[in-house]
């Protein structure tokens, strides 16, 4: 019924065309379609029916054992025809020929069917999350920081302050780039340290919290707190410390994949925050995931 085959450049226009019409024209392929089609890892797949495109999406591999699908989009005049499950079952055996472990998507809880999709086969709810972010108006003046917040140099003092916190349990481990979440692993935590990615803030010689910063690969001018965990104080210091390297890099806007935990969105309230619904402080982005192996 579907043709499936590797993205070209020369699928470019209709790719954006497709994506023009998701998300109200703010859909994010726009921004990654060139890296996509020229990743070695992993796959950027378009579906064909009767020589027409019908949509695309991405298979991502995170390790030999972890293997990531997103930017499943579906061209609207072929909606309903069961493109996003053969392509989700395509990835799937692709996956298992590779010897994956473990495959990962997340959704927004306002997708319905592709939830319903995920969890026919065999997806299992993994994290739940509410999505915040705050845009900048031009000209604006820079937060006031405070001093006490420094680099974390340490990857042993990084992993200690992530793995025994609240946001740990929350977010069940999960270390987020956007839409793509990660699972937090020794290995990952050194490279986001060595890559300067994580601050915490030093309190009596201490240090009590931490953050995770990682420019938004997925969007145009954000950067994304990957993690970010602490007292309420040391949350809003160093949430107040995000906005200021976002401001100095020149982004338009920074965001966070919250767990729920009500200290950390009342914080996220302080400073201005808006959310992706309404009901944001129940969650609203859903980390799926399905073990192969």
């Amino acid at each position: 019924m579907f043709r499936f085959r590797k993205v070209s450049q020369a699928d470019k226009d209709k790719v954006l065309e497709i994506s023009s019409k998701i998300w109200e024209g703010h859909d994010f392929i726009k921004y990654v379609f060139d890296d996509w089609v020229n990743e070695s890892e992993g796959e950027f797949t378009i579906g064909e029916k009767d020589g027409e495109v019908i949509g695309f999406a991405k298979y991502t591999k995170h390790s030999d054992s972890v293997a990531w699908f997103e930017g499943i989009r579906t061209d609207e005049k072929y909606a309903n025809q069961g493109f996003g499950k053969a392509i989700t079952q395509y990835f799937i055996s692709r996956a298992k020929a590779e010897g994956v472990e473990t495959i990962g998507l997340s959704i927004y809880t306002g997708d319905n069917i592709s939830m319903k999709i995920a969890e026919s086969l065999g997806f299992k709810k993994d994290g739940y999350f509410t999505y915040g972010y705050k845009e900048f108006d031009k000209g604006i003046n820079e937060p006031i920081v405070s001093k006490t917040v420094i680099s974390i140099m340490s990857t042993a003092t990084a992993w200690d302050l992530i793995t025994r916190g609240n946001s740990y349990y929350m977010s069940n481990g999960y270390i987020s780039y956007g839409w793509t979440f990660k699972k937090a692993t020794y290995d990952l935590v050194d490279k986001l340290v060595k890559d300067n990615c994580v601050y915490g803030v030093l309190q009596e010689g201490k240090v009590n919290s931490i953050m995770v910063l990682t420019e938004d690969t997925h969007m145009d001018k954000g950067l994304n707190i990957s993690f970010i965990d602490g007292d309420m104080g040391s949350m809003k210091k160093l949430i107040e410390f995000a906005e200021e390297q976002a401001i100095n890099r020149g982004m338009e806007y920074y965001e966070v994949m919250a767990p729920i935990d009500e200290r950390l969105i009342n914080v996220l309230e302080l400073n201005n925050f808006e959310f992706l619904s309404k009901n944001y402080k129940q969650y609203n982005v859903l980390v799926y995931n399905m073990k192969l192996i």
